[in-house]
């Protein structure tokens, strides 16, 4: 996603971030050479940005790994500028991504649409729109601040 972000919006400077060292050298090493793009270790319910340092925050299938995922989302709205755009996709509370979860044991705290679209609201986001996708196991969500 950042490689194809970088890609499309080369004037936009773009910050990848993962709580997992392994995950931060391999990004990393995968997005070396764009010089628009930063890799930098950082844990999502406690960013390291000052508040409204950001036009867009993006959140790809990692929600779900995060245990407080509600304080993480409040983090993103921290974090955006007035007008700024919160946009993503998660799996969704599917008895099939509980399974496959449990099985592979990471950790892991399954979110259903009704429970972002409150989680989003909560964090003080509006125009809060989730679609649920790909026979109900994927939900795309934006808000803006």
């Amino acid at each position: 996603m950042a490689q194809a972000m970088a890609r499309g919006f080369p004037e936009a400077t773009i910050i990848v971030t993962d709580v997992d060292d392994v995950m931060v050298r391999s990004a990393s090493q995968l997005l070396r050479g764009m010089s628009n793009v930063r890799v930098e270790r950082a844990d999502v319910t406690g960013l390291p940005y000052d508040s409204a340092s950001f036009d867009v925050v993006t959140s790809y299938l990692m929600l779900h790994h995060v245990i407080d995922w509600e304080k993480a989302l409040v983090e993103a709205a921290r974090t955006l500028r007035q007008g700024g755009l919160l946009v993503g996709y998660d799996l969704t509370s599917t008895a099939l991504a509980r399974l496959v979860h449990r099985l592979d044991g990471s950790p892991h705290r399954i979110i259903s649409p009704v429970e972002l679209t409150q989680g989003l609201d909560a964090a003080g986001l509006k125009d809060v729109a989730v679609r649920v996708s790909a026979q109900g196991h994927v939900m795309r969500f934006s808000a803006a601040k």
